[in-house]
């Protein structure tokens, strides 16, 4: 279990892992091999064990925790509170590699432990309901995670207002918001979290980075492009000074900003990120881990828009077989594939399969996130594009129709996904003859999209030969051309 001379010097150049804390991880090896103190040998283990989980090696890190384990139930018994933190230390790692249900039963033995020993407002007991909340994220259960989140805060906040254990709950309790579709409330305790942990670590800490990666998550889907990308690139340059190149959240950050370039029309730059983070993630976890099923999933968005369908679909079954595997078939992340799969095949022509894959993803979504969530508006959305290539026109509007509603309602009227709906109605419109509410919904998505993407991007080209065409349908020639010319140019620039 010795680290390697060069992970040894690696880890003292960290200086987010304090001399301190390195210094007291040795000392308490050389004590031990003095004293072989059987307690000593315990709280080795869980150092050595926190050190691996620094370094990113989670399977070492395991192999640590659960000898600490081992060694602390013959020693201290199945109710100490040395037990409950080393079942926590074990659940986070199992956590991280993909092992939700051995985590779960982990984290409500520590529960247990704590609320015997400890009672139950004591400040201990944060870990295990925030790790809780953790594994129902993961598992889709959000409802019960939320639960758990706010028992936690209530227990922070009882200690103090500004504790490092409240800017955790607020930071778990803001990217549950967001996984909810509460992308505002998930704003508001992402900033409390980040104002605490400014004030208490720094600019510079690894937690404040965190805390940096998930606002630019938030403000991504909020629509904000340059504040995400700004938040995101803040988080990768203090983890990559803090953590080195190959950590997996600088992995993580990696495929954030591949959204963010890929939200912004850079497939190119999008795909070099996402290459970039499945090294990392495939080095350190493994082929079938959830977090290389995600990075697959980026991949494929990436490769879809660049045109290139059929590595786009590959790299969709691959994200797929893994999120069946380990979730199961009634998963969001499942329901995420489907619809990514629809898409997909859509764009290669494959209607029957887009009609399975599009109901699949509704049905799931209908039931674990409820009628109003925003991705129930996105399959909604690819529903109408389903109905329009079918030729029914009257049902695709519907479908856009209740797309719209929730996007203006969760997102508001200036969100690009609002603008993409506005531009599907406006050519279902079209089709039915409704010249000047067409004409109005170009509109609306063209002013949305102009202010969000700037007046060069393709999807501005694009809106801008949609308006070319019911202009023409109108008499009003000179504006057609005037749309037809604009588009044109974007073009010639962008493609040649």
């Amino acid at each position: 279990l010795c680290l390697s001379t060069e992970q040894i010097q690696a880890i003292k150049n960290q200086t987010s892992f304090a001399r301190e804390e390195l210094r007291d991880v040795w000392k308490r090896v050389a004590n031990f091999k003095k004293n072989e103190n059987p307690g000593d040998e315990a709280s080795m283990y869980s150092d050595l064990g926190s050190v691996y989980k620094c370094f990113s090696d989670l399977h070492k890190a395991k192999e640590c925790y659960d000898l600490a384990l081992a060694i602390r139930l013959e020693k201290l018994g199945a109710e100490h509170v040395d037990v409950a933190t080393t079942y926590n230390k074990l659940g986070n790692v199992l956590l991280h590699l993909g092992d939700f249900q051995q985590a779960k039963e982990y984290f409500h033995c520590a529960l247990a432990i704590g609320l015997k020993k400890l009672g139950a407002e004591h400040g201990d007991l944060v870990t295990p309901y925030n790790n809780l909340g953790d594994v129902h994220t993961e598992l889709g259960e959000l409802e019960q995670a939320k639960g758990y989140y706010d028992q936690a805060l209530a227990i922070a906040l009882k200690e103090r207002a500004e504790h490092g254990n409240v800017a955790v709950t607020y930071n778990n309790l803001g990217n549950l918001y967001s996984d909810l579709g509460e992308l505002e409330k998930a704003k508001e305790h992402l900033d409390r979290a980040l104002a605490i942990r400014l004030k208490m670590q720094g600019p510079e800490d690894i937690d404040v980075a965190g805390s940096y990666s998930c606002l630019g998550n938030v403000h991504l889907r909020l629509g904000d492009l340059r504040q995400a990308k700004a938040y995101q690139d803040r988080a990768l340059a203090i983890r990559l000074k803090k953590q080195g190149p190959d950590h997996l959240d600088v992995a993580m950050t990696l495929n954030n900003l591949g959204n963010v370039y890929e939200n912004a029309g850079g497939q190119e730059q999008a795909r070099e990120y996402f290459n970039r983070a499945l090294v990392i993630l495939l080095k350190r976890l493994g082929p079938e881990h959830l977090h290389v099923a995600a990075t697959y999933n980026n991949l494929a968005n990436a490769h879809m828009n660049l045109g290139d369908l059929e590595q786009a679909k590959k790299y969709y079954d691959l994200a797929l077989a893994i999120r069946l595997k380990k979730f199961g078939p009634e998963h969001i992340n499942v329901a995420n594939t489907y619809n990514n799969l629809g898409t997909i095949h859509r764009a290669m022509g494959n209607l029957k399969q887009v009609k399975e894959y599009s109901n699949l993803a509704l049905a799931i979504r209908l039931k674990k996130q409820g009628p109003e969530h925003v991705d129930v508006a996105s399959s909604y959305n690819n529903l109408g594009n389903l109905h329009k290539d079918l030729g029914d026109p009257e049902q695709a509007k519907e479908c856009y129709d209740l797309a719209l509603a929730i996007r203006l309602k969760k997102l508001g009227p200036e969100h690009r996904d609002v603008a993409t709906t506005y531009n599907n109605l406006g050519n279902v419109l079209l089709h039915l003859g409704q010249l000047q509410q067409a004409k109005d919904h170009y509109n609306r998505a063209l002013a949305i999209s102009l202010k969000e993407l700037g007046p060069e991007h393709l999807e501005i080209a694009v809106m801008n030969s949609n308006l070319g065409v019911v202009h023409t349908d109108l008499g009003d020639l000179d504006q057609a051309k005037e749309c037809y010319d604009n588009a044109l140019a974007i073009l010639l620039k962008k493609l040649g």
